[in-house]
């Protein structure tokens, strides 16, 4: 049996007519075949050209909300750096301001311990300063409270003890006269200085010393008399405060005005015998609240 030959199959074309102005129209004929390949191949790229522009528009919509992130960050952390510095530059002054407090309460206390030292009977002071016993209820607060709290403690500790201070301070203290002074009448009953065989209340100390002799005040304070007073003859009288008032008589020569602010030590005249005097003396008095005191306690 003869079997009849399959016919040949002949592969598909796609003509294109070509022509162009002047030249005979021919025909261009493609092969199907390459034709798929061709249009797979291009819609080939054209996915992976699409992948890639999703690609590159997926990274930059990152990459922003990356550099967002970050750029917020940076923000974040400049702000905290500024903020741990202010806090760094205010711990440092609180810092400073404390220790400057503490230094003035140190000084202060200081100096009222060593003026007390010094004014105590038979060297007793009169500061207490040993350690005692402490406890009872206590609240907790916070840090800014406690320099609240301690600023307004050391004020008040210091505004005591300044009280204190320039409460000593205006206590007179030491001799008005140191060139080669002579006490020759103390404080209370003596004879008579003019012979006439009588008995008077001295109402001061009487010192001797060379004719012009500098007297100085022995307390700070403000002149409120300065002049010729009667038997007292030339007179300084000095108020310091607290009570305390000093006065200076018969002085040769006056070296201060009414009103004027001294400190200790200042010079307020010249010794001299003005006045009822038997000689160049000191006349010298202390007054405590208007009252006349020995002048001798204060001299030690």
């Amino acid at each position: 049996m003869t079997l009849a030959p399959r016919p040949r199959k002949h592969p598909r074309y796609v003509e294109f007519l070509v022509a162009s102005s002047g030249h005979p129209a021919h025909v261009l004929r493609v092969d199907w075949r390459y034709l798929q390949l061709l249009m797979a191949g291009l819609g080939l790229a054209l996915l992976t050209w699409l992948g890639s522009v999703s690609y590159a528009v997926y990274y930059q919509y990152i990459n922003s909300d990356a550099l967002d992130k970050m750029a917020t960050t940076q923000f974040r952390v400049q702000q905290l750096t500024q903020k741990n510095a202010q806090l760094i530059a205010n711990k440092a002054t609180l810092t400073q301001h404390y220790q400057a407090m503490l230094n003035r309460v140190n000084e202060v206390e200081s100096k009222v311990r060593l003026l007390m030292r010094h004014d105590a009977p038979n060297g007793e002071t009169q500061a207490h300063t040993t350690a005692k016993g402490m406890g009872g209820y206590a609240q907790p607060i916070s840090a800014d409270e406690a320099v609240v709290d301690f600023q307004q403690s050391a004020q008040l500790r210091i505004g005591r003890l300044e009280s204190t201070l320039n409460r000593i301070l205006a206590r007179p203290n030491g001799w008005p006269i140191t060139d080669k002074a002579e006490i020759t009448s103390h404080f209370g009953a003596r004879t008579n200085p003019f012979g006439e065989n009588s008995y008077e209340f001295h109402k001061g100390m009487d010192f001797a010393a060379p004719l012009g002799s500098p007297v100085q005040v022995t307390a700070p304070g403000v002149v409120v008399e300065a002049g010729l007073m009667g038997a007292n003859g030339n007179l300084v009288v000095v108020e310091h405060g607290y009570g305390y008032r000093t006065a200076y008589a018969h002085l040769s020569k006056i070296m201060v005005v009414k009103g004027e602010q001294l400190k200790l030590g200042q010079v307020v005249g010249l010794l001299g015998s003005t006045g009822r005097s038997t000689g160049p003396h000191l006349h010298y008095a202390v007054y405590i609240d208007g009252a006349l005191v020995n002048p001798a306690s204060f001299m030690e």
